[in-house]
């Protein structure tokens, strides 16, 4: 069977549970365009699928492959930077309290950092970043993991 983005793009919507009103805002389209690309009756351009491989972390070899339907572990991109979790943030994909639930896997990957390592090898820079690994302090600003709350309030000096 041949594979369509069109009907690739229906199948990570339901995998993930994602609202296609949501995606529609982070592709900057109406959420009736995104309707009609989900059902075929409009085309995807390449701002799209640029779109669509930032936002689902997914390769665009495997988007234009029509031979596979679901994405295999070499598809996934590497990483996501600072920045494209500001944004979902924003968009209020990640949901309430988001930060707080990575830091406290971050604190588990901590302690069992052995296991880590033993598993998948020693991590790479950007890995240890993300992952919180004392050795590697994430700096504050666009590549801090979490991003800095931007609506956090600082406590003034008493």
């Amino acid at each position: 069977m041949s594979w369509s983005i069109q009907q690739k793009l229906r199948f990570l919507i339901r995998e993930r549970r994602i609202y296609k009103k949501d995606l529609a805002r982070y592709l900057g389209i109406s959420p009736q365009t995104m309707t009609d690309i989900c059902a075929g009756k409009s085309s995807i351009t390449l701002p799209h699928l640029r779109g669509l491989i930032r936002f689902f972390g997914i390769r665009a070899d495997w988007w234009l492959d029509d031979d596979r339907e679901a994405p295999e572990a070499w598809d996934h991109l590497k990483h996501h930077d600072a920045r494209d979790l500001a944004e979902l943030d924003l968009l209020g994909l990640l949901g309430p309290g988001w930060r707080g639930r990575l830091r406290k896997i971050q604190s588990f990957l901590i302690e069992h950092r052995d296991l880590w390592e033993k598993t998948f090898g020693p991590p790479s820079p950007h890995e240890a970043l993300l992952l919180g690994f004392p050795d590697r302090e994430p700096r504050a600003g666009k590549d801090s993991y979490p991003p800095e709350d931007p609506s956090a309030e600082k406590a003034s000096p008493a």
